[in-house]
């Protein structure tokens, strides 16, 4: 071996010496580690230590959405007929109610003509019901007249009959003295005015049947009014049902909206849609499209977050640099049972048509939680699924598990924390926070069972 000139061998083996006792001293975390395995033993370190606060926690949920329209019917034809007119094409703006086609449907017409006939013959039935009543009333009044005047001339036609018969029988007692001629006479008066009563009694029997037989009529006359009014009732119900089913000849928007779609022409021969799910391809197709709704499906770990309210940021895939802000307007308040998924709507205004139904988008909704439990975020440490904290307990530092919710920036919610059994062999139990635990705030420069002395942070 060649000598390094200016150093012997003794100082060589001086720096041996040195470069070995330096390989053996610890390093700065090693240290770290070794004082904090013997605080127990050692002075107390001075930390600083907090309690929980009250806060209001947000949180940013990012999501993907697709942008609907509010109202989208499609249009089918109700009866069958031929295409007269279309008045509106795809892109046309519409109002309530405003045509967009017509339909030919000559049949349909002449029947409604007809029963616009039966509708005025059933009313001229009433009519005639009622002078028909008119006269049965007028009968009857005559009948009851003919009753009284019958009945008034019983009483004359029973004196009469009593005076003769009273004569007669004086004559017939008077023996031989009366002249058999007058006693022949007598007897006949007698007998006539018999008859006579006889005959009243018949007039009166007469005229009441009269009476009873106007009567019946009267109420038959009253009953074909009845009859008739119905009848009438019915032809305008008829005619009303023609009516309403020919209007269905002119297909009308049903809100204001836009067409999207329109797929017939004039001449073309169109159907009811059929029953089902399959109802064949729609003639019209309208969308309301001011304001739209904004369709975001949140996963069932954020479901219960999102209320009604929460603001809103959509960010249009399509429009480059455009973003809207809004509120959560409603929440379906049930996950799909599928994709466990809350389906959650926010109503955009869009008067300048610049959102189009199907626009994928990103929203961005800011959720709350008002006044919970929380601790800088530095005083609780993540390890896999467990998260814990070190409480201050007799002097010492006590690595406790917590169990946490929403983290915004700088601190982050506090639910429940672990506390030890107070007897051995008693499983720890899980407790609320209640504001009094007293806890280390950085929990990244503590170890469990470290001698600490805390100071109180304001």
């Amino acid at each position: 071996m060649k000598s390094i000139p200016g150093i012997n061998s003794r100082s060589l083996a001086l720096i041996g010496l040195l470069s070995f006792a330096a390989g053996c001293q610890p390093s700065p975390d090693a240290g770290a580690k070794a004082a904090a395995q013997k605080a127990g033993d050692s002075e107390s370190t001075s930390m600083t230590v907090i309690k929980p606060q009250r806060r209001t926690m947000h949180r940013r949920v990012e999501l993907p959405g697709t942008v609907q329209a509010f109202q989208e019917t499609p249009l089918y034809a109700k009866i069958a007929g031929y295409v007269k007119k279309w008045h509106k094409d795809i892109g046309a703006e519409v109002n309530e109610a405003e045509v967009l086609a017509e339909l030919w449907v000559p049949e349909m017409v002449a029947a409604l003509q007809r029963k616009e006939s039966l509708v005025k013959q059933a009313a001229a039935e009433i009519e005639q019901a009622r002078k028909t009543f008119a006269a049965a009333q007028a009968a009857v009044k005559s009948a009851l007249a003919q009753v009284k005047e019958a009945i008034s001339t019983r009483q004359s036609a029973r004196a009469e009959y009593e005076r003769y018969k009273s004569r007669f029988s004086r004559l017939e007692g008077a023996g031989t003295v009366i002249d058999k001629d007058a006693l022949d006479e007598a007897r006949f008066r007698r007998d006539a005015a018999e008859a006579g009563v006889d005959i009243v009694e018949s007039k009166i029997k007469s005229a009441e049947a009269l009476h009873f037989e106007s009567q019946a009529k009267r109420d038959k006359a009253e009953a074909d009014i009845a009859a008739a009014v119905a009848h009438l009732e019915v032809t305008r119900a008829d005619r009303e049902e023609t009516s309403a089913m020919l209007d269905y000849a002119t297909i009308r928007a049903p809100f204001k909206g836009v067409v999207t779609r329109r797929s017939i022409d004039v001449g073309h021969f169109v159907q009811p849609a059929a029953a089902g799910a399959n109802k064949g391809e729609p003639i019209f197709v309208i969308m309301q499209t001011d304001p739209v709704r904004v369709f975001v499906q949140v996963p069932e770990t954020d479901a219960g977050l999102v209320q009604t309210g929460d603001p809103v940021r959509i960010r249009v895939q399509s429009l480059a640099g455009y973003a809207f802000d809004d509120k959560v307007k409603r929440t379906a308040s049930s996950l799909d049972p599928e994709a466990r998924t809350l389906l959650t709507e926010i109503d955009l205004p869009n008067p300048q048509g610049k959102l189009l139904p199907r626009n994928y988008v990103s929203a961005s909704i800011t959720v709350s939680k008002n006044d919970v439990w929380a601790l800088p975020a530095a005083a609780v440490i993540k390890q896999g699924e467990n998260s814990f904290c070190y409480r201050v307990e007799d002097s010492k530092a006590v690595r406790t598990p917590v169990s946490v919710g929403l983290r915004d920036g700088p601190w982050i919610e506090v639910i429940q924390i672990q506390i030890k059994a107070g007897k051995p062999g008693e499983e720890a139990v899980w407790k609320n926070f209640t504001g009094r635990e007293t806890v280390i705030e950085n929990a990244g420069a503590v170890a469990d069972g470290q001698a600490v002395s805390g100071t109180q942070k304001p």
